[in-house]
């Protein structure tokens, strides 16, 4: 019962309408316009499909209901400042989904306790073609060491991402993190396209700003 739909699906007829319509909502909404009301729409569509099929909703869709939830009450620039604080609500979901993971892995998962578990996953329903060259050619030795990587990864991230000189190493070795899923497993290249895009939320400004740009905003030079 707790993974049970709960919205009804939408009639057959009105697929087509409502989900070009949502379609033509989330192009003026990634383009800036009709905000801020565009935002909730964005976000009731994702929120509705994940409450209609939780089960297979799964993480991706709770990230964005949540993402999206941050970006909606988010205040609307109107200057060269904004408030922090949604910058500050999507590093802290990043870093909890990262530490939850990493503790789930270890209090109950096997992944302390074999050194296979990663050889193991990549293989079944996940398995990808670049997985399966991998599992034949690669020795368990490499798949147990790139396993506790990614658990010290997940469960360090907190303090990886937070101090400051840390920061570039874990968003280099994140971005690797995530490229290896998104190869080895099957169709959760979304859910590393997902993460990834959270990292823009501990990119230092003077990684993006040109010369020209900071001027203009008042924002510091790179």
């Amino acid at each position: 019962l707790a993974n049970a739909p709960r919205f009804p699906l939408l009639p057959r007829a009105w697929a087509a309408p409502v989900g070009l319509t949502y379609l033509g909502v989330l192009l003026a909404w990634l383009g800036g316009r009709l905000r801020p009301w565009s935002s909730w729409i964005v976000w009731a569509g994702v929120a509705y499909v994940t409450a209609t099929d939780p089960i297979s909703a799964f993480t991706i869709n709770r990230v964005f209901v949540i993402t999206l939830f941050i970006l909606a009450i988010a205040p609307q620039r109107t200057s060269s400042t904004m408030p922090a604080w949604p910058l500050r609500m999507l590093q802290v979901l990043l870093l909890t989904h990262y530490a939850a993971s990493g503790l789930c892995k270890m209090l109950h998962g096997d992944w302390l306790n074999h050194t296979d578990v990663l050889w193991t996953q990549v293989q079944g329903i996940y398995m990808t073609n670049a997985a399966a060259w991998s599992v034949r050619t690669m020795p368990l030795e490499l798949w147990t060491a790139m396993q506790h990587a990614a658990l010290g990864f997940e469960v360090t991230a907190p303090l990886l991402f937070s101090v400051r000189r840390l920061r570039a190493p874990a968003l280099a070795f994140g971005l690797l993190f995530h490229i290896i899923i998104a190869v080895t497993m099957y169709k959760l290249i979304y859910f590393s396209a997902q993460m990834v895009a959270l990292y823009l939320a501990f990119v230092p400004a003077t990684w993006i700003w040109t010369r020209d740009d900071a001027k203009l905003e008042g924002q510091p030079s790179a």
